[in-house]
C-alpha cells in the first residue's frame, strides 16, 4: 500500500438504543396538532370540529421494541374509559383508532413510552384534544307586519332587502347545543337604512369543559330598506 493511503473496512448496523423512550411521529385523524411535532416537545393541543364522532391518535416509538401505551384523563364524568392499547409493540407504532370517544370540551390523553431495557426512565407525551362546540344557528328569521317573514338560516355577511322599516329578528342556537345567542343592537330593529345598510350581528357562544375562554361565532347581517319591495318576499 503506497504511503499516505489508508483503507478501512467498516460495517454499520441500524440498532435502536434500548434505553430510548422517544416517539418519532405523532398523528391525529382530525384537526391539526400544535405545535408541530418534535421529540423534545412533550405537550400538544389539537382542536376538532363538533361533528367528529370518532377520533384517532397515532404514535411511533423510536425504538420498535419499546412499549408504548395510551391513557385518558376524563374531564367529564360521562367521558368513557379507554381500552388497553395493543400488548405487542411490533414496529413501535400504535394506532388507537377504536379507543377514543370525545366529549365536548377538553379531552386529555397521555402517551407513555417505556424503554426496551426496562431500567431507563419512561417518557410521557400529553395530547390535549378539544372538541369544539356547535355554534350554528337553528333558526334565524326576520318578521314584520303584513305577513312578512324571511328565513335567514343560511345567510351570513349578506345584504338583505326588506320592504319594512321595522322588523323583528329571532335567532336561536342549534337544538341541543347549549349555546347562547346575543343580537346587537337588538331583536327589535326600526328605521332600517336604505344606504348604508343597517348592520346587525348575531353572536353564538359557549364555554366548554376544561377551556376558560368561550368559543364564539358571529353572523353579520346587513339590512337595507327598499320601497321597491312589496308583499311577502
Amino acid at each position: 500500500m503506497p504511503p499516505g493511503d489508508l483503507e478501512i473496512d467498516a460495517t454499520f448496523t441500524d440498532q435502536a438504543d434500548p434505553a430510548t423512550a422517544d416517539i418519532v411521529w405523532l398523528g391525529a385523524s382530525a384537526g391539526t396538532i400544535s405545535p408541530s411535532f418534535a421529540m423534545d416537545i412533550i405537550e400538544y393541543t389539537v382542536s376538532v370540529p363538533h361533528d367528529v364522532e370518532g377520533f384517532s391518535l397515532y404514535a411511533q416509538a423510536k425504538n420498535p421494541a419499546a412499549e408504548i401505551s395510551l391513557e385518558q384523563t376524563p374531564p367529564l364524568e360521562q367521558t368513557p374509559p379507554i381500552e388497553e392499547p395493543p400488548e405487542e409493540p411490533g414496529d413501535g407504532s400504535v394506532d388507537f383508532d377504536t379507543e377514543l370517544t370525545l366529549a365536548e370540551g377538553l379531552n386529555t390523553y397521555t402517551i407513555t413510552v417505556t424503554p426496551q431495557d426496562g431500567e431507563s426512565p419512561s417518557k410521557t407525551y400529553t395530547i390535549n384534544v378539544i372538541k369544539l362546540p356547535d355554534l350554528s344557528l337553528g333558526s334565524f328569521k326576520l318578521t314584520g307586519e303584513s305577513d312578512f317573514e324571511q328565513d335567514l338560516a343560511q345567510l351570513e355577511k349578506q345584504t338583505v332587502y326588506v320592504p319594512l322599516t321595522e322588523v323583528t329578528l329571532t335567532a336561536a342556537p342549534a337544538d341541543g347545543s347549549g349555546a347562547t345567542v346575543e343580537v346587537k343592537p337588538g331583536t327589535e330593529i326600526s328605521d332600517i337604512n336604505p344606504s348604508p345598510p343597517t348592520k346587525v350581528t348575531v353572536t353564538v357562544s359557549k364555554t366548554v369543559s376544561g377551556v376558560s375562554t368561550p368559543y364564539t361565532k358571529t353572523y353579520t347581517l346587513n339590512l337595507s330598506y327598499s320601497e321597491n319591495l312589496t308583499g311577502k318576499p
